[in-house]
């Protein structure tokens, strides 16, 4: 699984490729890692109402990357979803 990282001194954060997913984030004074398991990993969840259903539901997870901007100087990711 191919991964977009931002680190600094502290953390350390993985994100899916695909998906946009964060798939790890480790604190590097400790070394505790509070996502261990990739495949549980979202991007984000959503409920949107539409006609003749009050709430539909949105997974990240379900939507594939449209672009990934990446600014190594700032440093940040944006990521778009069509």
């Amino acid at each position: 699984m191919d991964m977009y990282r931002l680190e600094n001194d502290h953390v350390s954060v993985d994100f899916d490729e695909a998906t946009g997913a964060l798939s790890q984030m480790l604190f590097k004074a400790t070394g505790w890692s509070v996502q261990r398991r990739p495949e549980l990993s979202h991007s984000f969840g959503l409920l949107v109402p539409v006609p003749g259903r009050r709430n539909t539901r949105i997974l990240g997870r379900r939507q594939p990357l449209a672009q990934v901007e990446h600014d190594a100087a700032a440093p940040s990711l944006r990521f778009t979803w069509d």
